[in-house]
Formats: C-alpha cells, sequence, structure tokens
C-alpha cells in the first residue's frame, strides 16, 4: 500500500510540473510581451518589470509546495524518514524535465521562435527566473542532457524509496 502511494505522489508530481510548466508558459509569454511594448517606449520601465516579476515568479511557485504537502502526508502515514528524503530528492529532480520542457512547448506554440529546440531547448531566453535564481538554474538545467540527468537520478531515488519501505 505505501509503495502505491508512493508511486502514485511521484506521478501527481509529474502532473504538478507539467501543469506549472504550461501555466508559466502563458504566464511568461504575454507577461514579456506587454512589458516589451513598455520597455520600447519607456526604457527605464526595467526595474517595474523586475519587481513585478519577482511577484509573479513567487505566485507560480505555489505548486512547487508539492512536494512538501506529499512529504508531510507520508509522515503522517509513518512512512519511514529515509523513504521519505528519497521521497523529496525525487521529487524534486523529476520536475526540470517537464516543468522546464512545457514551459518550451507552450512559449514556442505561442511564439515559434522563443525556444527553437523545444525540450532540448540551450537558450538562455528568459525562463522567468528572477535575476538571484537565474545563474544557479542555467548551471543546473540549461541543456536537455543536464534535466535527462536529473530525471533518471529521480527514478533511482524513488527505487530507493520504494525499497526503504519494503
Amino acid at each position: 500500500m505505501v509503495q502505491g502511494i508512493i508511486l502514485i505522489s511521484w506521478i501527481v508530481y509529474i502532473l504538478i510540473s507539467i501543469s506549472k510548466g504550461i501555466i508559466d508558459g502563458y504566464i511568461w509569454h504575454y507577461w514579456l510581451e506587454s512589458w516589451f511594448r513598455r520597455i520600447i517606449k519607456e526604457p527605464k520601465s526595467v526595474i517595474k518589470m523586475q519587481l513585478e516579476g519577482k511577484y509573479i515568479h513567487f505566485i507560480s511557485n505555489i505548486l512547487v509546495t508539492g512536494p512538501l504537502v506529499l512529504i508531510l502526508g507520508g509522515l503522517a502515514l509513518k512512512i519511514p524518514v529515509l523513504a521519505i528524503l528519497f521521497l523529496g530528492i525525487s521529487l524534486s529532480t523529476i520536475n526540470p524535465l517537464f516543468h522546464l520542457g512545457y514551459i518550451f512547448i507552450t512559449r514556442n506554440n505561442l511564439n515559434p521562435k522563443t525556444y527553437i529546440d523545444r525540450f532540448k531547448s540551450t537558450s538562455l531566453i528568459s525562463d522567468g527566473n528572477t535575476d538571484r535564481f537565474k545563474n544557479i538554474t542555467n548551471k543546473l538545467f540549461n541543456t536537455y542532457k543536464k534535466r535527462v540527468i536529473f530525471a533518471i537520478i529521480s527514478v533511482l531515488f524513488l527505487i530507493l524509496t520504494i525499497l526503504t519501505t519494503i
């Protein structure tokens, strides 16, 4: 039973990551488009854009609390702490493949010139991250190969999670 809950939580989080990617794709496409028009008219509006971008990024990250909710639920179900740790690592490492991939797909469907390579994009075009997080995000997930490596790590930690509950 516990293994089933773990697998379901992993699948649910993948669906949350996909949903967040699609939502973020729409938000960032239309938000950036509206700001680019303002910046062309008034270059100093970039400062207001950055401030507003931080708030939008914060609000859109509410979905990222999914692993925390699942982990707390696991503790309530008395799943071993080591399994919870492995599940947390698994959930956080599967996110880049689906979240960023669906941002690429969504934004590219809205404007085909945004991310020409879709999931395989290595473009440094803004993915909605604030300047503070941009460098670390680009270092961790800036290539398709790195995102696939994170997905493999996620599957391995999912297996460890299941093995520690047997």
